[in-house]
């Protein structure tokens, strides 16, 4: 009863609003992406609303208010568009392909004002107001979208809540699925251990692994699950809205998807297996809490959902998945412990407390890392490979071991002529062999930086101008009165800074598309005919510049 009790009052302080909202579009809503689905290094924070491929659908106000912010770039949610409403919440709407009618002169007036594409505005409440049902927007495929679709969220201040509970019609007979139980095994003082995986098959109306019984080593050991559930019309695979575990019949251990605030969307990487994810690609979630996990969602936590194992011990356990239209998957199993002795652990140079904040310092590195940063204990592992480029190449554990707060890292570059250290850089090299440059500053005669993984660095040097290419425009060229003029632009290390075109010494407006490497700009029809002359400046991030003249007629 006393849990009937709590689940009603977390539901009914969602839904005051739930009659006050229309639907973002006009569309039946069809989900690419829910409310807290894992994602990378992040919650969902709303939904993704398909638009068949396309773009250019009508946006609708979901109730009436006024425009609080207006956010314009190449990444993130591209063009973004915020409402706040007379009950105090907003809703955002994101990767738009352009703004309705009124905004889109505002966000234009403003571009000009400031001569540059990217903006975040914040808006005084009776600078642009808005009806419910009013078009605020189209629906696109702006900033960092793999595809046509509109982003939907419901905030309340800097806490994203969960859209569904606007009381939205979305058809979902289909019970979360899932495949994988994982069992991690706990020793005292000793690193946490690689999980062991069992698969599930379905048996009557419950899941289970083989034989019904799973057995851990350990003194204690922690259950993740890897699930995820799909709507009616849809194959995709989007999050599920409650977890919960029972140990012998009573609750230990719970996650509900209602909000997740923005500062704390990074500890998704303490919820789910980091490791397993980088490597498998697969995202489980823990039914147990990491000590530095600073989540809200969870409750019923005797023992921060791990079970106590030992000699004869023996515990019914029961797993159920929920998705938000109440839809049902159990699993149920028994765990028991195992005989297994306490492995040999593999060699480290470090230990860090997972509280503790610490400065790790070997010849010609340095990394600090604050307190906050760890999610469990480090068990740090160092290395050093003497090198021919700028400086030498050092491993600093692994880049599948995740940090919360971003680590500092100094590297002593000795070898970078005084010519070069302008264009020097940091370079980080995951376990996967993918590389992300840093950037980085002087200090001390080290290049630091910041990091947000661990795993190998080095320093490198970028002298190298971006490359711009047109798509359709040559010199001479006839254009007509309202062409797109395109161009491909790349660079080979820092990446682009900044862009700026003029015709005929005049700023104009260019959109930069990072996922496409596309830079565009559409002509006005007020351009007068005759010769214009286009100049287009590009620089990297180590500023490197090229720039393009070519000139046109209309």
């Amino acid at each position: 009863m006393r849990y009937c009790l709590l689940l009603l009052s977390l539901l009914a302080s969602l839904r005051p609003y739930a009659q006050d909202f229309v639907p973002p579009l006009g569309i039946p809503l069809r989900l690419t992406g829910n409310f807290g689905e894992l994602r990378n290094n992040h919650f969902h924070a709303g939904l993704d609303i398909a638009t068949d491929q396309t773009t250019g659908l009508p946006v609708y106000a979901c109730a009436e208010g006024y425009v609080s912010r207006i956010v314009v770039g190449p990444n993130g949610y591209g063009k973004a568009l915020y409402l706040t409403h007379p009950n105090g919440l907003t809703t955002v709407y994101g990767h738009l392909e352009a703004y309705g009618e009124g905004i889109a002169q505002y966000v234009r007036a403003q571009q000009y004002e400031r001569e540059q594409f990217e903006l975040d505005l914040a808006l005084a409440p009776n600078t642009l107001l808005i009806t419910k049902g009013q078009v605020v927007a189209k629906s696109g495929n702006t900033g960092a979208s793999a595809g046509p679709h509109l982003h939907f969220e419901v905030r309340r201040g800097d806490t994203p809540l969960n859209p569904l509970a606007c009381g939205f019609t979305i058809a979902d007979s289909r019970p979360p699925e899932l495949s994988h139980l994982y069992a991690y095994p706990y020793w005292d003082g000793f690193p946490a251990q690689a999980p062991k995986s069992y698969a599930l098959t379905k048996v009557g109306t419950r899941w289970q692994p083989a034989g019904g019984v799973i057995r851990v080593p350990g003194r204690r050991a922690g259950l993740a699950l890897y699930a995820w559930d799909r709507q009616d019309g849809r194959e995709n695979r989007n999050g599920v809205y409650r977890m919960e575990m029972l140990l012998d019949g009573k609750p230990h251990f719970r996650f509900q998807m209602d909000s997740l605030p923005y500062a704390k969307r990074r500890y998704l990487n303490a919820h789910l297996d980091y490791r397993l994810n980088m490597e498998s690609q697969r995202k489980v979630h823990r039914l147990f809490k990491l000590p530095g996990n600073g989540l809200g969602i969870y409750s019923f936590l005797p023992g921060e959902g791990l079970l106590e194992l030992g000699p004869g011990v023996s515990h019914e356990v029961e797993i159920r998945v929920y998705d938000y239209s109440g839809n049902l998957t159990t699993v149920a199993f028994r765990v028991q412990s195992d005989s297994l002795g306490k492995p040999s652990p593999k060699p480290y140079q470090s230990e860090v407390a997972w509280a503790d904040g610490t400065t790790f310092e070997a010849d010609g590195i340095r990394m600090e890392l604050a307190e906050g940063s760890l999610y469990e204990d480090l068990y740090l592992n160092y290395g050093q490979e003497k090198g021919s480029g700028w400086s030498d190449k050092y491993r600093l554990g692994d880049s599948y071991t995740p940090i919360h707060r971003e680590a500092t890292i100094s590297i002593r570059a000795n070898k970078v002529p005084e010519r070069y250290r302008d264009k020097a850089l940091v370079v980080n090299v995951d376990d996967a062999g993918r590389r992300k440059t840093l950037g980085g500053t002087w200090v001390d005669g080290y290049m630091q930086t910041k990091s947000d993984k661990l795993g190998e660095f080095y320093v490198m040097i970028d002298s190298v101008a971006p490359v711009v290419n047109s798509v359709n425009l040559k010199a001479g060229q006839w254009v007509g009165p309202k062409a797109r003029l395109s161009f491909k632009i790349s660079d080979n290390l820092s990446g682009i800074k900044s862009y700026r075109g003029e015709i005929d010494g005049h700023w104009v407006l260019f959109e930069y598309e990072p996922k496409n490497s596309l830079l565009y700009h559409d002509l006005e029809g007020t351009l007068e005919p005759g010769r214009h002359v286009l100049v287009l400046l590009i620089k990297d991030e180590r500023g490197n510049s090229t720039e393009r003249r070519i000139a046109f007629t209309r």
